[in-house]
């Protein structure tokens, strides 16, 4: 399995309507010293809360950078653009995704912070209540039968993550620059510049990597670069050629290309596919 494959462990399923309301997963991580992994710049209409156990690296959360240290909880809101690289470790992340409107028939998320007074950006992003977190996220994860016990280790987790919230409002979003994360997304392959993405957003070229930084907290090209680079580890991972992966994914520079995927995954093209990675 690849240090970018996201296994997912457990997933429970909305228990009148097979809806499926809540999933957890494991997100396997390098050991010290191998590739890095990636998870280019996103956003998602369910809240994630992500625990590290015996991670390093860095996250990108709305344009803020924070570290990522042994035994650390991100809660990640919905809408909210975000990335993580993970350096170290050889370890794995826990990764709890919430539907909180499919959720709402037995727990209403947004009513309890209502009651609570906090806006669920007010939420703080970082925080230290590992124990309390991965322990009712494990929890989560073991409950199959019993829907009361399962409602009651959701609540012990949000009573965890508000605990010392934020006054401050959170940074507005622009929509036209979440529209161009799902664009890249699709078009990756193709020719992309800096004065078609900023026409595409009706952005003069200074004003677009301004807002853009501001948004992912890093520059359009950088982040560019790692979408490319994590498609070109699913060709590679596939039995691609390093060649085809170069191209497939939008490179047109096969020396650039291998700088480029050694400078963000700390290991070259061709050592990650002899690697069998999957």
């Amino acid at each position: 399995m690849s240090a970018e494959e996201v296994q997912p462990f457990f997933e429970v399923f909305n228990h009148s309507t097979d809806e499926k309301f809540y999933r957890v997963e494991n997100v396997v991580t390098p050991e010290r010293g191998k590739c890095t992994t990636v998870t280019p710049a996103h956003y998602g209409h369910t809240v994630e809360i992500v625990t590290t156990k015996n991670i390093g690296g860095f996250a990108l959360i709305n344009g803020k950078k924070y570290d990522i240290q042994p035994q650390s909880v991100f809660f990640i809101p919905p809408g909210a653009v975000h990335s993580f690289r993970y350096i170290t470790g050889g370890d794995f992340i826990t990764v709890c995704k919430i539907d909180l409107d499919a959720m709402a028939q037995y727990l209403n998320f947004k009513n309890i912070l209502k009651e609570k007074k906090i806006r669920i950006n007010n939420i703080p992003v970082f925080c230290k209540k590992f124990d309390e977190v991965y322990g009712a996220i494990c929890r989560i994860r073991e409950e199959t039968e019993n829907i009361s016990n399962l409602l009651r280790a959701f609540l012990d987790m949000i009573d965890a993550l508000t605990s010392a919230y934020s006054t401050q409002d959170a940074q507005p979003q622009d929509d036209i620059l979440l529209k161009l994360l799902d664009w890249i997304d699709e078009h990756y392959a193709e020719e992309i510049t800096l004065a078609n993405v900023s026409k595409y957003c009706g952005y003069n070229k200074n004003y677009f990597c301004k807002r853009f930084k501001e948004l992912t907290g890093e520059t359009f090209i950088d982040f560019l670069n790692t979408v490319r680079i994590s498609k070109a580890c699913n060709l590679l991972s596939e039995g691609k050629s390093i060649q085809s992966a170069c191209f497939d994914c939008g490179f047109n520079n096969i020396s650039y290309f291998i700088k480029t995927f050694k400078k963000i995954l700390n290991i070259t093209p061709s050592a990650y596919k002899n690697s069998g990675a999957k």
